[in-house]
Parts: C-alpha cells; structure tokens; sequence
C-alpha cells in the first residue's frame, strides 16, 4: 500500500476508487465468492448497486460505506486491491481513522446513521 498517496487523497477521491471498482470489478467477484451466504451476498450485491454515485454521495453516505467495507456487507473485498495495488480495505480504514481523528468515535458513528443507505444495509442497529 502507498500510504503516502493514500494521505494526499481526500475522502471524496478515496470513495471514487472505492465506488468505481466495486461497481466496475465487485460484483463479477462477489459471484464468484462461494464461501458466502446466499442471503449475505444479495444484500452486498444490492448495496454495491446502491451505491451512490461519487458526485452524489454525502459525506455519511461514503463514511457508511468505508465501514461497510471494514466490517460487513463490502468486507468480502477488504484484501483486494484496485489499479493502484490499495486495497478496499486499506481505503476504507484510512478514511474512517482520519474521520474518527477529526470528530470523535462517538460523533463518527452518529455521523454514519445519517446516511439514506443506514436503515436499509445496517444490521448493527
């Protein structure tokens, strides 16, 4: 991972990577991951097609799907890598702890709520 490219990227860049290889890349690799739950797959297939479109998307709505790729329904891919040899992973944990720097464990996961994609994908709460 090039962590310094990774600290100049804003979140919006890092989302638009994100976004772009699980619409572009994702969801031929999620069909083919059959270690996974059918139910567990067709809920991450339709989040991955929900998924906002960059210029679109809130800043809870790309927060909410960093941690979707950290720790549940996009946490499939957390090891695989884009163009740039970064993983989803490597994205998603970067963002969230820069965020989680910025406001707060707490205020973060307030913030995460707020996304329109929250009550749908969310099975924390």
């Amino acid at each position: 991972m090039d962590q310094l490219r990774l600290e100049t990227m804003t979140d919006k860049d890092i989302y638009n990577r994100v976004c772009t290889w699980y619409k572009e890349t994702g969801l031929n690799r999620l069909k083919k991951q059959e270690d996974l739950n059918a139910e567990y797959q067709q809920r991450s297939q339709k989040l991955i097609k929900s998924l906002p479109e960059p210029d679109q998307a809130t800043p809870s709505d790309m927060y909410f799907i960093f941690q979707m790729i950290s720790s549940d329904l996009l946490e499939w891919a957390f090891q695989e890598t884009d163009e740039n040899g970064i993983s989803m992973g490597a994205y998603a944990r970067h963002s969230l702890h820069r965020k989680e720097e910025e406001i707060g464990f707490d205020e973060l996961f307030n913030f995460l709520r707020k996304s329109k994609l929250f009550k749908e994908f969310s099975r924390i709460f």
